[in-house]
């Protein structure tokens, strides 16, 4: 039990920091304008990977799949902005995920929208 534990404060950590690093200390041209949040963080036993889902609402025409290649591509410099703010012994690799809850979400609010008002 304490593991688990361990295992969430540390994921919650790095979803903190992750966020913060994307919003002020990524200055990629082509993120501007673009709100990235992240939903979640999943660690691997060893903690010596994450997978960090990510939820995106987009201005401007670049597809998810660019936004999160362009992410991806700075996983290094965001992992080393990571290790300088958060003290563990392994920092994990990072691999970015688009979480499409939101999306899925808001269809189904429409669908029960549909169903209960389209009689």
């Amino acid at each position: 039990m304490q593991k688990l534990n361990r295992s969430f404060k540390i994921s919650n950590e790095i979803k903190k920091k992750i966020s913060w690093i994307i919003c002020y200390q990524l200055c990629d041209p082509r993120l501007f304008n673009i709100l990235i949040s992240v939903s979640s963080v999943n660690l691997s036993r060893d903690f010596s990977y994450a997978k960090i889902y990510v939820s995106i609402l987009n201005n401007k025409n670049i597809s998810f799949k660019e936004i999160l290649t362009i992410l991806q591509n700075s996983s290094k410099h965001i992992r080393y902005l990571l290790a300088k703010g958060i003290f563990l012994r392994i920092i994990p690799t990072l691999h970015f995920c688009h979480d499409s809850s939101y999306v899925n979400g808001t269809k189904i609010t429409n669908l029960i929208n549909n169903v209960l008002y389209n009689k």
